[in-house]
């Protein structure tokens, strides 16, 4: 495994769909301190999204009771047979819904504490154990909640494939991410956009920065290691249909 030989490596999500592959990455990364691994979740560095964080941050909207996010994509007349076999694709979770989690963890700058979860295949029959579907709500450990939806329910006829929003609610304003917009509003002012606050560094710059051993970018090796072990324990959760407690470290 590259990891393994002290290769710095850019990774699509998830970074493991199985915890003994996390375990061995993890493993590798704790004994190699030249193992670097950075995984792709874009939205940390689109424009709405951090400035989202932003908001957050400067203490805008105030304490944080409630985050949601939403992914969902068309289907489409069909799609490739990977997506019929859990073995193959790791579940709708680790494949769509992690992006979602991973804009709360990272707009909120909140830890998670506890897991549950819920997933079905309602509309697509034909596709084996894929989910169509999945549900999950979170814990945080400010005594607040979170939850992240995902689904392949988006009609043919809408105007994009994907519609990602996440919406962060707290004491004092809301800050919501819809159609790549970033709109704000508090007890004082009314919606406004504001986007413009944040001019990230490009996605990729950042990843090959971060990798080439970079500490200031949104993709570090703990960061993606956290990720990693947050949405297999999600993941569990939403099979089991249990609650899953766990420490965000």
């Amino acid at each position: 495994m590259c990891v393994e030989r002290g290769m710095p490596i850019v990774t699509d999500k998830p970074l493991a769909a199985t915890w003994e592959q996390f375990d061995r990455i993890a493993e590798a990364c704790r004994g190699n301190r030249s193992a670097r691994i950075a995984t792709e979740f874009d939205l940390r560095s689109a424009p709405a999204v951090v400035s989202a964080r932003m908001a957050v941050q400067r203490g805008v909207v105030g304490e944080v009771p409630l985050a949601t996010a939403q992914k969902s994509y068309r289907f489409g007349s069909a799609r490739p047979d990977f997506y019929k076999s859990r073995s193959d694709n790791g579940g709708t979770l680790l494949w769509v819904a992690s992006h979602g989690i991973d804009a709360i963890a990272y707009t909120t700058g909140l830890r998670f504490t506890r897991v549950r979860g819920s997933q079905g295949n309602v509309t697509q029959p034909t596709y084996g154990s894929m989910e169509d579907h999945t549900v999950t709500l979170f814990d945080l450990s400010n005594g607040g909640h979170a939850i992240a939806h995902a689904d392949y329910l988006r009609p043919a006829k809408s105007h994009t494939h994907g519609d990602d929003r996440i919406r962060i609610a707290g004491s004092r304003g809301i800050v919501e991410v819809r159609d790549g917009r970033c709109m704000l509003m508090t007890h004082d002012e009314p919606e406004h956009e504001i986007t413009g606050w944040a001019t990230p560094v490009p996605m990729h710059h950042a990843l090959l920065a971060s990798v080439m051993g970079a500490d200031d970018t949104p993709y570090s090796t703990a960061e993606s290691l956290r990720m990693g072990r947050i949405l297999l324990h999600a993941r569990d959760a939403a099979d089991k249909g249990l609650t899953v407690e766990f420490a965000d470290e």
